[in-house]
């Protein structure tokens, strides 16, 4: 009887644990894409350099601010501001006990289109730029 309701326990303890992880993903979603509508509204500001200081450590690893500032420059002056956004695939994974997003976006700009390709990492229901990558044909013919 007591081995049974060990079990029982252990049973409850883990489908709790599995639905926090589950309820994890879903919010790390939500705050991905809450953190893209910002990174547009920032991009349209020409905020380049805030965008870079409130990236994770892995972007600023790979890409200094003078680059990352000096690409969204380049973007904003060839493709104008974003004017619209729409959500193209996103997927939502965990590693290191943190839950990393990637979302990709079918994005308008005011003279031309674009794929851009987020990753972010969401702790504590904040979600932080760690990758950034854009597509354009557009960007490359103006």
């Amino acid at each position: 009887m007591r081995t049974r309701i060990l079990v029982a326990a252990a049973g409850i303890v883990l489908l709790a644990l599995s639905a926090a992880g589950c309820s994890g993903f879903t919010k790390g979603k939500e705050h991905a894409d809450r953190a893209v509508a910002e990174f547009h509204e920032r991009f349209n500001r020409g905020e380049f350099e805030a965008l870079w200081d409130a990236a994770g450590e892995e972007l600023k690893r790979v890409a200094t601010r003078e680059d990352f500032t000096a690409l969204l420059t380049a973007v904003r002056r060839k493709l104008g501001d974003v004017t619209g956004s729409t959500n193209r695939s996103w997927r939502v994974g965990s590693m290191d006990l943190k839950t990393l997003v990637a979302l990709q976006q079918d994005t308008t700009f005011a003279t031309g289109k674009a794929i851009e390709s987020f990753q972010f990492v969401v702790q504590d229901e904040r979600a932080t730029l760690i990758g950034y990558h854009i597509t354009s044909n557009d960007l490359i013919t103006r």
